[in-house]
């Protein structure tokens, strides 16, 4: 009898890790929980490319990356080789100043966003537009490792502050998360501090 109930655990559990980290298409956006209305920033007009960088060579890479349909981690799949998504995005920082950089944090396509801010948020750069960000409703396919779906944009911010929470900025901003109260991203932040 015991033998039957761990066989089941174990063919159940290795049935949910095929079906997690099984490549498919990323389900369709669930609703998020919207932020309480005095949190909300209004966001700005966002802008193209060519409004935002001046210099042909790292504007056609930009534009390479914003052609990409997911954020994706550096390693992803079952094998952790280097996500596309992620190599078009090294092409970018390589190229790109820290001013550009910060400049497509306002770009049009929630993957620069994303990309950009996880670039500012790793170099400990200051900019309100993090701040924006951590407002930003806009849902993007994801892929972690081997999980893929959708998130808003400031919840694909949020990690990338949790990522780099021994930084002096991400820390403070995450300090500012949790104290936002009480939504997703106040919990999160709050759980991201306390962790090891």
């Amino acid at each position: 009898m015991m033998f039957r109930r761990f066989a089941v655990l174990v063919l159940t559990f290795v049935a949910a890790c095929a079906a997690g980290c099984a490549p498919r298409e990323a389900s369709p956006p669930q609703a998020a929980t919207p932020p309480p209305v005095a949190s909300i920033v209004p966001l700005p007009a966002f802008a193209t490319t060519e409004a935002l960088v001046a210099r042909p060579e790292v504007r056609e890479l930009v534009d390479e990356l914003a052609a990409t349909s997911r954020f994706a981690s550096e390693h992803v799949s079952y094998d952790g080789h280097t996500s596309e998504e992620f190599k078009a995005f090294q092409r970018v920082r390589a190229v790109a100043t820290e001013v550009e950089m910060i400049a497509l944090l306002g770009h049009t396509s929630p993957v620069v966003r994303a990309y950009a801010a996880e670039h500012v948020i790793e170099r400990d750069l200051e900019s309100a537009a993090l701040d924006v960000l951590l407002s930003d409703p806009t849902w993007v396919k994801t892929q972690y490792g081997c999980l893929g779906g959708a998130m808003p944009v400031s919840r694909v911010v949020a990690q990338s502050l949790c990522n780099a929470r021994d930084k002096p900025l991400a820390a403070r901003k995450l300090a500012e998360l949790a104290r936002r109260g009480p939504d997703e991203l106040a919990v999160m932040a709050s759980r991201c501090l306390t962790r090891p």
